[in-house]
């Protein structure tokens, strides 16, 4: 697994192979036709997070969960393929489905990136009714947290929004 800090064929293949993943997913688990179906952007409240922002308290230099043990709401499938970090706080971030590690990306060199942000080449997908953990190791309490998400999620046609 490599994060990509510009967007390159391997991380478009990536994050279509994602979304096609999570698109089908969706449309065999759910039995709904493609066209009741919609794919948006990643919110911070899809993965867990209380509010509408990716901020963390920073408790100790450890590992330390950003998200609690959370079930990924039914009939929504998550697909997350990129970071976006500007904080020395953090070095890597954790992602655990049913309580086994899936991902580890190291993030600190997005730190010395022109856009501060990166892309994976092994996006990781979560199912609806999957608990889902994510957790950062943090190397200093001096800074606060800001690592968001970019990914995509797939639901039902209305059931967040109806374009």
């Amino acid at each position: 697994m490599v994060l990509f800090t510009k967007p390159n064929e391997t991380t478009r293949r990536a994050e279509q192979e994602m979304l096609n993943k999570i698109w089908d997913k969706g449309k065999d688990q759910l039995n709904l036709p493609e066209s009741d179906l919609i794919h948006r952007s990643l919110r911070p409240e899809d993965i867990g997070y209380t509010d509408p922002v990716y901020i963390a308290t920073i408790a100790s230099t450890a590992w330390q969960n950003l998200v609690n043990t959370y079930s990924i709401a039914d009939n929504r499938f998550v697909g997350i393929n990129g970071v976006n970090y500007n904080t020395t706080s953090i070095s890597a971030v954790q992602f655990d489905r049913e309580g086994k590690t899936a991902r580890i990306w190291s993030i600190q060199q997005i730190m010395d990136s022109e856009d501060k942000i990166a892309f994976a080449d092994d996006p990781i997908t979560i199912e609806q009714n999957t608990l889902f953990t994510l957790k950062a190791y943090f190397i200093s309490t001096s800074d606060s947290s800001k690592v968001t998400f970019v990914g995509r999620v797939v639901e039902p046609r209305g059931l967040l929004v109806n374009p």
